[in-house]
Formats: C-alpha cells, sequence, structure tokens
C-alpha cells in the first residue's frame, strides 16, 4: 500500500476538511499526497501524523523515508 492509498483510508474517519482545518495543508495538497503525485516533507507528515492519530514513523516508512540514515533521524528530531 502506498502512502496515498494509506493517506485515503486514514480519510476514511475524518472528512479532508477537517484534516485541511486541523493541519493547515490544503485540500489541493491533501490530494496530490493521497494520489501519490508528490513526496510530503518531514514535517507535513509530523501534521498528518497528529490530524490522523498514528505514529509519524509509519508516516515516514510508508513516504520512503529511511528512519535508520543518521540525517533522517536528525530531521525526525528536528519535528518532535
Amino acid at each position: 500500500m502506498t502512502l496515498g492509498q494509506y493517506l485515503k483510508s486514514l480519510r476514511g474517519e475524518k472528512s479532508t476538511r477537517q484534516v485541511e482545518i486541523q493541519t493547515g495543508i490544503s485540500n489541493s495538497y491533501i490530494s496530490l499526497l493521497e494520489n501519490d503525485v508528490r513526496k510530503p516533507s518531514a514535517r507535513i507528515l509530523k501534521k498528518l501524523s497528529d490530524a490522523y492519530e498514528v505514529p509519524y514513523v509509519e508516516l515516514l516508512k510508508k513516504a520512503g523515508y529511511d528512519i535508520e540514515l543518521e540525517r533522517d533521524y536528525l530531521l525526525i528530531n528536528l519535528i518532535y
């Protein structure tokens, strides 16, 4: 399952409008993410993890971030 597919499944419980309000991410950008057109930054993934109430690391992995790499580890710690 791609990140986009996963985000779509999560949205089944919340409307896109609710997520937009909670995160400050526009509906159009959420649509790009759900259709796997864009790879979100770690900061966007953090906002989405909070809105959807799912683990941040899970979204990072689905987006293709290698959380084992030191630079990704540092990035994760900057976000938290």
